[in-house]
């Protein structure tokens, strides 16, 4: 829903073939190409957070082992800038700690970005691979805290999408925010 929004009224207007992703709690992907949703065969298209990055990784939620959420997703990044997460927590206020502590130049919340926008990076390149589109959208969580993980993105894209020499993939924040989805929900009415 986030993606139809983005695509619908936000910062993939005009775009045919995007990723938007979102980050929360877990970590999702709309996946435009040709101009059409992709929904898979079985409606789970885009469950971007479970692409295994190190197998022999943390385990997830999802009884896996070095899913790429285990790495971006929002509670992975402030327990690793040193942010208690406990359960039933208002994943807003962990966002704006991040972007607070990110602001006011904290090494540790720095580091913790750096690693995630790497890791995203790489997991996005695979999707850029596979998908050929022409940009990725950075939504939920990582919306805000784009200005510190952009620039790893970037990088990973540049050095690992094979068209990246002649068509490079843009890199776009959301424009909606959190009511992204819910925008989204509407589109379809």
């Amino acid at each position: 829903l986030a993606a139809l929004a983005e695509q619908w009224q936000g910062a993939a207007q005009g775009l045919r073939s995007f990723i938007c992703v979102f980050g929360e709690v877990g970590v999702g992907a709309g996946i435009f190409v040709d101009g059409e949703l992709f929904r898979g065969a079985h409606g789970f298209g885009g469950e971007f957070g479970h692409m295994i990055v190190d197998r022999d990784g943390a385990p997830c939620a999802c009884g896996s082992l070095g899913c790429l959420e285990t790495f971006v997703g929002q509670e992975a990044i402030a327990r690793r800038a040193g942010i208690p997460v406990g359960t039933g927590g208002r994943m807003r206020s962990v966002t704006e700690e991040l972007v607070r502590r990110a602001g006011a130049g904290d090494s540790r919340t720095l580091r913790s970005l750096d690693e995630a926008g790497q890791f995203l990076g790489i997991g996005l390149a695979a999707a850029v691979n596979l998908f050929d589109v022409d940009a990725v959208v950075l939504g939920g969580c990582f919306g805000p805290l784009s200005p510190w993980l952009e620039a790893a993105v970037r990088a990973a894209l540049d050095e690992r999408v094979l068209s990246a020499a002649w068509s490079r993939c843009e890199v776009r924040s959301s424009q909606l925010g959190e009511s992204a989805a819910v925008r989204g929900g509407a589109a379809l009415t």
